[in-house]
C-alpha cells in the first residue's frame, strides 16, 4: 500500500463528478497518507488548468462576499495560494 511505503498521495481535480464511493476512497487515502514523508504521488483526475484557476477565483470571491477579503487583496499571490498544489514544490513533468 502507499501508506506502507511512506508515499504521500495527492489527487487534484474535480472529484465531485466521481461516484460517492470513489470520492470517499480518495479522501480516505489522501488523509491516511497526508503525513508521509517519502515520495509525493500527485494524480490529476478530472483536472484542467482553467478549472484550477476558476475554483481559486471562486474561493476568493466567496471570501470577498463574506467580508473576509478586500478587493485590493486579490492579486497573483492570492490566486496562487488557492490553486490545488499551492503548498507543494513545483511539479516535475
Amino acid at each position: 500500500s502507499l501508506h506502507k511505503h511512506n508515499v504521500r498521495l495527492t489527487i487534484i481535480g474535480d472529484i465531485s463528478r466521481f461516484s460517492r464511493r470513489l470520492q470517499d476512497r480518495i479522501k480516505n487515502s489522501v488523509a491516511l497518507t497526508a503525513n508521509n514523508t517519502g515520495l509525493n504521488l500527485n494524480i490529476a483526475a478530472n483536472y484542467g488548468g482553467r478549472w484550477d484557476i476558476t475554483q481559486s477565483v471562486q474561493q476568493l470571491a466567496s471570501s470577498l462576499a463574506k467580508g473576509e477579503l478586500a478587493i485590493e487583496d486579490i492579486n497573483e499571490n492570492a490566486i496562487s495560494s488557492h490553486l490545488c498544489l499551492h503548498d507543494r514544490s513545483p511539479v516535475d513533468l
